[in-house]
Order: C-alpha cells, then structure tokens, then sequence
C-alpha cells in the first residue's frame, strides 16, 4: 500500500467528528434553548411521598367564599305597623295615661281596708281622687303602675262634690301628671276612656262614649253634725256608658287626645256592678275644687238658699201657672239664705200635688244668661261664681219681669 492512502485512512476518523460537530451545529441553531434544557434536565420524581412527617401547621376553619361567617348577633324586631282606625289612637291615650294612674289602698285599721283609684295631678305630687275612696283612712298606700309603692298624705277633701287630694312625696321615673281638659266643650256621642283598678286589676281601660251631659248628683253637708235644710245636688256631672265598676272611683275619664275631662265616681246600678250608666265629675268643677283643697284644704260652695227640681210635667206646670213660661221655678226659698234676704218667693198656693206649691217666682236668666232648668243654674254658680261675690237674677213673677241682685253666701 501506498503512503498517500494510509495518509487518507489515517485522517478519516478526524473528518467524522468535524463533521459530526458541524451537524450538532446546525442542530444548535434550529433546536429552542428551553427544549435542549428538558433534554438535559433530570426528572422529578412527583410520584414519590416524603419519607418524613412534617411538622404540623395549626389548621383554620375553612370559610366559603359564597357564605360569610355567622355572627351571634340578634336583629332588632321589626316596627309594628300603626294599627288601623282609632286602635291606634287608643293605644297612643294608654301610654301616655296609665302611668299616671294610680292604686290607692286605704286602711281603716288591722281588719279594714279598701281600694280605689286616682291620677297624678301635678308635679308636686297631687293625686286626684273621690272623697269616699279616703273617707275613713287611717293611711294611705299609693301604687304606680310601675310597681312602686309609696305613703300618701290627705290634703283635703269635699264631700259634697266627692273629691279629695292627697300627696306623695315622692313621683316614680318617667310620670308625667294628667291635664284638666275644658268639660264645657264636651258632647254627647263623642268617645271616651276610663282608666282605674276595678275589682283590683290594675290599669284597666275601658271605651264608651257620653251618653248625657248636665246631670245632677246628690250630695251631703261638709260637716255631719248640721242638719240638711235640703239636698245638696252636684252640676256638671258627665254621664258615660263606658265601664265603671268598684275600684274605679276617683279614676280618670278621658277623651281620646288624652285629656281628662272627668273624674269617676258613681254607678247606676241595683246589682253595684256596671250597668252601662256611670257618672264622672266634669273637669271644670274638679279644677276649682281642687285648687281650694291645695290652698286651703277645703272648699266652700257660693250659695243661692232655694230649692228647686228640674223636671215637671205638664200637669204639675199648669197647676203651677207657668205652662208657657221656661225657666227654674222656685219651689222654696230657704230661710236665713241670700235669696231670702233678697226678696225671691217661693211657693205658697197649695196644689193638687201636695207640697208643690204655686205662685212662686221663675228664674229665666243669670248674669244675663239664660237658665232653662235647676241644673242650668247650679252649674252656672258651681264655675263661674264664688262666695261674697253679687250675682244679678231675672225672675219672671206674675207675668213681670223683675232684676234681683244677690249676694252670694257660703252653703252651710
């Protein structure tokens, strides 16, 4: 063999790894970097576990992203919708009033004792009631209708139009005293609430209307040891169908801007149980007593001194010659009184209708005002007038008509 072949032979193995590396060249320049890294990279054994236990984390309570965690808190209930037509109104006269509406226990000794009501009159701590609810107490026992219990003191009291006053020193949180309203502008038919204890359930009420107004009540002398010359009637006595019964005298009766108009204090009844005729001290006469039994612990009465009736029939009108004649037929005049003393007559021609007599003088009008009937007349003195003050009556006598000026006296 020649030396150039085994030259040649000598130099093929280096020409096939220059032309290998030219080949992975042209490789290099066409194969991604990222795709040369996954070639040479060493593989992840993910099928494999741990051979060691890790180190516990604390664990928290998972929380979904579609329900947010429950919270302990409770929602306020909802407003109640104001109830329809008067309820709601009635409702509204019970909030503001019953607090102020008290129990009144009163003891007459270790084996007597009795219970009415009353209400808070003012913020010195005046409570309005009925005199025969305190007639005979030896102490008195005031409950709010929160509870609280305290001692009550007699003001002063009148018998003859049934009310009293007492006082507590002490007024519970949150009572607020009632307001008088104006009994002169109350009607028949409108509605009214009583509010007392009858029977002892506290804080009853109870819904009627005024079925009367101008009724007269009789009363009796302020000290027992004087003789009745006559009966002492009471004027402006507000008659309700509403339910009174034992245990709500001395309590309120109010109209439905929560206003008292009345104070309760008497029933119509022969079993002593509601009936549906109860009687109510108008407010006009409770305000001008009441202020006199603060001040003074009494209260006197202005005083004409005659007698009279307010219903006749029409026999007794014709017997008695004034048919046609309105007005307060005198029946009698009551010795010693203003009217005497002021020359009116009463009756003195005997009748069919034995103590009734004729011939006495009519009052048509007071102080200018016209008078139809006795209870007219008394409710005119009972609000407009006092002791010592001069009254001017027109009395129609024989078809005359005369003006008498009296002077009024305090009712014995």
């Amino acid at each position: 063999m020649s030396a150039l072949p085994r030259a040649a032979a000598r130099q093929q193995p280096a020409l096939r790894v220059v032309a290998g590396l030219l080949l992975l060249a042209m490789l290099a320049c066409t194969i991604r970097p990222e795709a040369i890294a996954a070639v040479f990279a060493e593989p992840t054994p993910t099928h494999l576990r741990p051979t060691r236990t890790p180190k516990p984390q604390p664990t928290q309570p998972a929380v979904l992203a579609t329900q947010p965690p429950v919270l302990d808190v409770v929602a306020p209930p909802t407003p109640a919708a104001p109830l329809p037509g008067i309820q709601q109104n009635l409702v509204d006269v019970y909030a503001l009033a019953n607090t102020a509406v008290v129990s009144i226990l009163v003891s007459a000794g270790t084996d007597k004792a009795s219970e009415g009501s009353g209400f808070l009159y003012d913020s010195s701590g005046h409570i309005i009631t009925n005199e025969h609810v305190v007639r005979t107490a030896q102490s008195i026992e005031v409950s709010f209708s929160s509870g609280e219990k305290v001692a009550g003191r007699l003001v002063g009291s009148d018998a003859n139009s049934d009310l009293a006053v007492i006082v507590v020193e002490r007024i519970p949180a949150g009572v607020v005293a009632l307001r008088l309203g104006d009994s002169d502008r109350v009607q028949v038919g409108q509605q009214v609430v009583a509010i007392g204890n009858p029977f002892g359930l506290r804080g009853t009420m109870s819904l009627g209307i005024v079925s009367g107004m101008g009724r007269m009540l009789t009363g009796s002398p302020t000290d027992p040891s004087v003789a009745p010359v006559g009966n002492y009637t009471m004027p402006d006595i507000i008659q309700t169908d509403a339910a009174i019964n034992p245990g709500n005298s001395g309590g309120p009766l109010l109209n439905l801007a929560g206003e008292v108009i009345g104070v309760n204090k008497a029933i119509y009844s022969d079993s002593g149980t509601n009936s549906g005729v109860g009687f109510a001290i108008g407010a006009n006469v409770v305000r001008r007593v009441v202020t006199a039994l603060i001040l003074t612990g009494k209260y006197e009465y202005p005083y004409l001194g005659i007698m009279g009736q307010d219903v006749y029939s029409m026999a007794e009108l014709q017997a008695l010659g004034i048919a046609a004649q309105p007005g307060v037929y005198v029946v009698s005049v009551l010795p010693d009184g203003p009217t005497a003393a002021a020359g009116l007559r009463g009756g003195s021609i005997p009748t069919a209708f034995g103590a009734l007599q004729g011939g006495g003088d009519v009052i048509t009008a007071v102080d200018g005002l016209p008078v139809l009937q006795f209870s007219d007349l008394l409710s005119y003195l009972a609000k407009n007038t006092k002791v010592g003050q001069m009254v001017r009556l027109t009395v129609w006598r024989g078809g005359t008509l005369l003006q008498i000026d009296v002077r009024l006296t305090a009712r014995p």
